[in-house]
């Protein structure tokens, strides 16, 4: 059995290695603020879109972008609204 800390699962199914920790940034013209952190990458994209909602609900503008802490990589991206449209 591998143990927790050297394994994690995806689809149900147990992978060896290290398991990726991913933050969720929120990216206007002029700001980047890290909004959360999560470790699996498909939990992740079901949360990138539920903070996306309640980032739209409250006006807010910009993008929400995945990145793998590790590598720096951009993994996912939701479009939020665009500055023009709210300053209308």
């Amino acid at each position: 059995m591998v143990s927790p800390a050297s394994s994690h699962q995806l689809g149900g199914v147990c992978y060896p290695g290290t398991m990726s920790i991913y933050r969720v940034e929120h990216r206007t013209t002029d700001t980047v603020t890290i909004i959360a952190h999560t470790s699996d990458v498909h939990a992740s994209q079901e949360e990138l879109s539920q903070h996306a909602a309640h980032l739209i609900a409250t006006g807010a503008t910009g993008e929400l972008v995945l990145v793998d802490e590790t590598t720096g990589e951009e993994v996912a991206r939701r479009h939020l609204q665009d500055e023009e449209s709210v300053t209308l």
